[in-house]
């Protein structure tokens, strides 16, 4: 699993992290992500909402029983795991000689 902790839904199967593999990244993971520019005011206020909606248990009970795992954070965190991301991803691109053509 890429999780970076187990999933609720599978406590049986380990994460890459504990077999050895944490170079492997968290997994896959969405987000809701606004415009360059939008004005932090709005960012936080879609922030806060999105916290609140996350909170409701049938929207847990969705996300659990998708397999989800949900984690609030902030913008600066969740900005700071997308530049991870494409780092990650950009340097796999390179070992494995992928290009965009």
């Amino acid at each position: 699993m890429l999780a970076e902790q187990r999933s609720p839904a599978l406590p049986d199967v380990p994460t890459y992290g504990e077999l050895g593999f944490p170079q492997m990244g968290g997994g896959g993971w969405f987000g809701v992500v606004a415009p360059a520019g939008t004005p932090p005011a709005v960012v936080a206020k879609l922030n806060a909402a999105i916290h609140k909606a996350m909170q409701a248990p049938e929207f847990q009970k969705k996300m659990t029983d998708s397999g989800a795992i949900l984690i609030p954070g902030t913008p600066a965190q969740f900005a700071k795991d997308i530049e991870q991301a494409v780092a990650r991803y950009d340097r796999v691109s390179k070992i494995a000689k992928i290009r965009a053509d």
